[in-house]
């Protein structure tokens, strides 16, 4: 391999860097509700049909957690907006999850008490 091949790869590798951290900063915002650590990324590798990121996220108590993380290949050639885009509708694909699992509990725990009451009822009677 010359020097200039070793360049041109060190440029590309610099672009491909730079392009994974601008998309990981956007899915960063995912975080909270899907228990990823997009926002820890700084080393990434193509791994298939996905990018592999890894960071750590440091404690200022002193410890830490390792995070890897899986996105698409296809969000690299999308533009910051559609992968903006594309975060808001799977934040609210979660919020609905949750807000439907919630009023699901919600349902069960009114029947339970109901019951409850039914049976307390019966048994004063």
């Amino acid at each position: 391999m010359t020097q200039e091949q070793v360049k041109q790869l060190a440029e590309l590798q610099n672009i491909f860097e730079e392009r994974c951290s601008e998309v990981t900063n956007i899915l960063g915002k995912m975080d909270k509700y899907y228990n990823t650590g997009f926002s820890y990324c700084d080393t990434y590798r193509i791994d298939g049909e996905v990018v592999c990121c890894e960071g750590d996220e440091y404690w200022q108590y002193g410890g830490h957690e390792h995070y890897v993380d899986y996105f698409d290949t296809k969000l690299l050639s999308m533009t910051n907006e559609e992968i903006e885009k594309y975060v808001e509708e799977k934040i609210q694909i979660k919020i609905a999850e949750k807000k439907s699992k919630d009023e699901e509990l919600l349902k069960k725990k009114e029947a339970e008490e109901r019951k409850q009451l039914e049976e307390l009822k019966r048994k004063y009677e």
